[in-house]
């Protein structure tokens, strides 16, 4: 018994990309559309409070010090929602 194989083609949306992608033209600068530079945004100011709200600490809501114990909680938080689906 003898298998033939089936002659290599090239998939429908490489032809697409190869179309879209012009490698010739220099990359455009990383500016903002405010027209500054990505490096020359300020996007978080002194003591303003980060992250999720479903995942921080209690603490942090007060606006009390992070240190590696509101950490664990966030951990924590995100450990029980993949296991069980929901937050807690």
């Amino acid at each position: 018994m003898r298998l033939e194989r089936e002659p290599e083609r090239e998939p429908e949306s490489s032809a697409a990309l190869d179309s879209t992608m012009d490698l010739s033209r220099p990359a455009k600068a990383n500016v903002s559309p405010g027209g500054q530079t990505f490096q020359q945004l300020k996007l978080t100011q002194t003591g303003a409070m980060l992250g999720t709200p479903a995942y921080m600490a209690p603490e942090q809501f007060v606006g009390q010090a992070a240190d590696a114990r509101t950490d664990q909680f966030s951990f924590c938080v995100a450990l029980y929602e993949a296991l069980y689906g929901e937050r807690p």
